[in-house]
């Protein structure tokens, strides 16, 4: 009887610490599904720590139909009112367009897209394709999720976009 009590103590014990790591996890991490795309672990909540910058990780796994030639998605970190990009990562497949892209292939079908951001503007690349990215403070921001299609033989995109917005809280 003695042996019994300590086994359902344990089991009591492990179920109550395993559910509020579960619920930790679903009031940090969400999940978005882009139909016919994608589907994407995205953080509700990240903190800089005692860094100027931080990289924050999505996710993916694409669904297996998607298209391996001119499909692509997008994920950017916006200003909640204003028109500004605070930082964005991109998911491509073969884009016959680009004369360069089929010898680097598709994109993995999963994996982890990185997107950066840093309290200060900061800026990537270099000479003629150096850009500058917006500073990004502690605050709320939207995360835009876009996928779809670009036109073989241009590269521009085509009609159906799917455009999916999340929040971001920052500290």
């Amino acid at each position: 009887m003695r042996k019994s009590l300590q086994i359902l103590l344990v089991i009591i014990l492990i179920c109550g610490v395993s559910s509020p790591a579960h619920g930790a996890d679903s009031e940090l991490y969400g999940k978005l599904l882009i139909p016919g795309f994608t589907e994407i672990k995205y953080p509700k909540k990240v903190s800089y720590g005692s860094s100027g910058c931080k990289t924050i990780k999505f996710n993916y796994v694409n669904d297996e139909y998607l298209a391996q030639e001119n499909s692509a998605f997008l994920i950017q970190i916006l200003h909640k009112t204003k028109d500004q990009n605070h930082g964005f990562g991109a998911w491509f497949s073969t884009l016959t367009a680009n004369p360069n892209s089929a010898d680097l292939g598709p994109m993995p079908r999963a994996g982890i897209i990185q997107v950066k951001v840093c309290k200060k503007k900061w800026t990537f690349g270099s000479g003629d394709n150096k850009s500058v990215v917006a500073a990004t403070p502690p605050g709320s921001y939207r995360i835009l999720f876009a996928a779809g299609y670009v036109d073989a033989v241009t590269g521009d995109p085509l009609e159906g976009k799917i455009e999916i917005f999340k929040t971001l809280k920052i500290s």
